[in-house]
C-alpha cells in the first residue's frame, strides 16, 4: 500500500465520521463524496448540482482570513448554491 491509498484510507475515514454526525444531527439527505483536487475548484464544481455546499475555515492566512480561510472565501463568493462556513471548536485541531 502506497502513502497515497493510506491518505485516501483516512480521507474516506473522515468523510464517513463526518456523514454520520451529519445524518444523526440532520433531517435532510445528505451525500459525501470524495474528490482529489484543488480544494476550491472543486467544491465549486460540485456546487453546481448541489442544493448546499458546508466548507470549514481555519483562518489561517492573511487579511481576508481573519474570517474565513481562502478556500470557504473563495466557495462563499462563487458557488452557484448557499454555503454554510463553519469553524472548529476553540480547543480542535
Amino acid at each position: 500500500m502506497t502513502g497515497h491509498d493510506l491518505t485516501r484510507v483516512d480521507a474516506a475515514l473522515v468523510l464517513d465520521r463526518a456523514l454520520e454526525r451529519c445524518r444523526d444531527r440532520g433531517r435532510g439527505a445528505v451525500r459525501g463524496e470524495l474528490v482529489e483536487g484543488p480544494p476550491a475548484r472543486s467544491l465549486l464544481e460540485h456546487a453546481d448540482h448541489a442544493d448546499l455546499v458546508v466548507v470549514g475555515s481555519r483562518g489561517r492566512g492573511g487579511f481576508r482570513s481573519l474570517l474565513f480561510g481562502s478556500v470557504a472565501h473563495r466557495v462563499a463568493e462563487h458557488a452557484a448554491c448557499p454555503v454554510v462556513v463553519v469553524r472548529a471548536k476553540p480547543d480542535s485541531p
